[in-house]
């Protein structure tokens, strides 16, 4: 898969409105993604009862709000005999899903172009020619690392409050 995302689950012994409470508590019914100094929450979003949709605050170096390496975190929370069932999905923002579809599209398209040139006339440029590939890997690190980053941040910060 192009977009990086990531599938939880588990159980913890806390009742599914002890989790909602909690969560709520963690989570400022906000759409910014970048923390201000009066937040002292640690996730934005929406919590409604058994599910969420929430998204780490981003603390960007050099404080820039960069909404285009944020994550959306969806998940639900179900009743279980002792305790609750956590379920979510970190996946990329809806900003990143459309521009990196299109980011990769380019890049192959080019490539493909660059390919045929070269096909056809035998003389090419290597530098151009291995540069695609190189501007490929550099999307996929573009996406993958700040989405690593995050889901870490935010799965640590979510199993720590709710333990298996």
């Amino acid at each position: 898969m192009l977009l990086p995302h990531r599938e939880l689950e588990w159980t913890t012994c806390k009742s599914p409105e002890t989790v909602m409470r909690t969560l709520a508590s963690m989570t400022e019914p906000t759409q910014k993604p970048w923390k201000d100094e009066s937040t002292t929450r640690f996730f934005w979003g929406t919590v409604e009862p058994g599910s969420f949709l929430i998204g780490p605050y981003l603390y960007n170096f050099l404080f820039i709000r960069n909404y285009s390496v944020s994550i959306r975190i969806r998940g639900s929370v179900i009743p279980e005999a002792h305790g609750s069932r956590i379920s979510l999905k970190m996946e990329m923002n809806r900003f990143a899903q459309v521009f990196m579809p299109i980011w990769f599209a380019g890049v192959f398209f080019f490539f493909c172009v660059l390919l045929v040139i070269f096909l056809r006339s035998h003389a090419i440029d290597w530098p151009p020619f291995l540069l695609l590939p190189l501007m490929f890997v550099f999307g996929q690190a573009l996406v993958r690392i700040p989405f690593k980053v995050q889901a870490d941040r935010a799965e640590a910060v979510l199993r720590e409050v709710f333990p298996s």
